[in-house]
């Protein structure tokens, strides 16, 4: 079981890391490993301590219950932070033809 999720996680690793480049800003590659990096920290030590109180309280359902309910939020989060930046990234080249026009007297 161990070799088994030591697969598994060496090939979700290069697809995440690809994932985040892409969705990344030019030239801030390393600012968003940083944070992606940053949150596994944070849920690495959170998840455990809300996991423990809930068992504590005698609920150990809610573990799954817990956890799908933070995987639907990083669905909804992905697919909300996805669409602004990309947007602000690439306006259509109409527009863009429109302001340089504008802004350069032509």
């Amino acid at each position: 079981m161990m070799a088994t999720a030591g697969f598994l996680g060496g090939v979700i690793a290069p697809s995440r890391d690809m994932l985040v480049r892409n969705a990344a800003p030019r030239g801030a590659a390393g600012r968003a490993f940083g944070i992606v990096s940053t949150g596994f920290n944070f849920s690495g030590i959170l998840g455990p301590l809300l996991f423990g109180w809930i068992m504590d309280q005698h609920m150990p359902h809610w573990v799954f219950g817990c956890s799908a309910i933070f995987m639907v939020l990083t669905v909804l989060l992905a697919l909300v932070t996805d669409r602004q930046p990309r947007k602000a990234r690439e306006p259509s080249d109409a527009k863009d033809d429109a302001a340089l026009s504008r802004f350069s007297g032509g």
